[in-house]
């Protein structure tokens, strides 16, 4: 009987230490199974904490940045509004100096009409009717007229042309003094006459017709100098290297 009940003892603690042990090993595997669902937990929770973070830096960039926009559309509102109103600046200034000019150009030819001398019709005639006697020759009628014509319009624009003819009118008479007086006396009065530089050769011609070599060339060293690139400073240059 003894033996009996300690046989069936011992299959008792045999079969009690299956169950724990086989209780064990489930333990066990719940404690894996739990150490890995904490894990993937922790994992979760690391990456929703770095996508915060990303989050929030990337959130922060971004208000950066509209930040930086902002500010840039607001500069270039600012320089669209200098520039507009430095535009409308620059064509009130452009306006106001057009109105200038053209009130310049209004007074300066009103000045100019006024000022200039005027060649009216009897005038010309005379003048014309004292060329056509020097073209024919009529020398001294030629040169008569053209004094009557300086003597009426002083202020003519052909006075000049006048005072140079009568030089003329003595240089084709071969009367080289007289003419000499008529050219010079075109210097001292008319100044800003287009027939200046011819009046000087031809007073340097006529001096040298005079044997007053020394005068002469003074005269066109001087035109040369005053009208450097002139057709009369080149003939004033030939006549010149014509006598050395």
């Amino acid at each position: 009987m003894r033996y009996f009940t300690g046989i069936l003892l011992l299959l008792l603690i045999i079969s009690c230490s299956s169950g724990v042990a086989q209780y064990e090993g489930q333990i066990a595997d719940y404690d894996k199974r739990l150490d890995d669902v904490e894990a993937r937990l922790n994992r979760l929770e690391r990456d929703a904490t770095e996508q915060s973070s990303r989050g929030k830096q990337q959130s922060a960039e971004v208000k950066l940045a509209l930040a930086n926009i902002d500010e840039l559309i607001a500069r270039v509102e600012s320089m669209t509004r200098d520039l507009e109103q430095r535009q409308q600046d620059v064509a009130a200034l452009l306006d106001d100096l057009t109105g200038r000019l053209i009130r310049l150009e209004r007074t300066s030819m009103t000045e100019g009409d006024s000022a200039a001398p005027q060649l009216d019709a009897t005038a010309k005639e005379v003048y014309d009717r004292a060329r056509m006697d020097l073209d024919a020759g009529h020398l001294e009628l030629a040169s008569m007229g053209f004094r009557s014509f300086i003597e009426q319009y002083p202020n003519s624009i052909l006075a000049d042309d006048a005072q140079f003819m009568i030089g003329e009118s003595y240089y084709a008479s071969d009367d080289f003094e007289m003419a000499v007086t008529a050219y010079s006396q075109l210097l001292d009065t008319y100044p800003a006459s287009d027939k200046r530089a011819l009046a000087m050769l031809k007073i340097g011609y006529s001096l040298f017709q005079l044997n007053r070599d020394d005068e002469a060339e003074s005269i066109l060293k001087r035109l040369m100098e005053e009208y450097p690139g002139s057709k009369e400073s080149t003939a004033a240059r030939e006549r010149l290297s014509m006598i050395r």
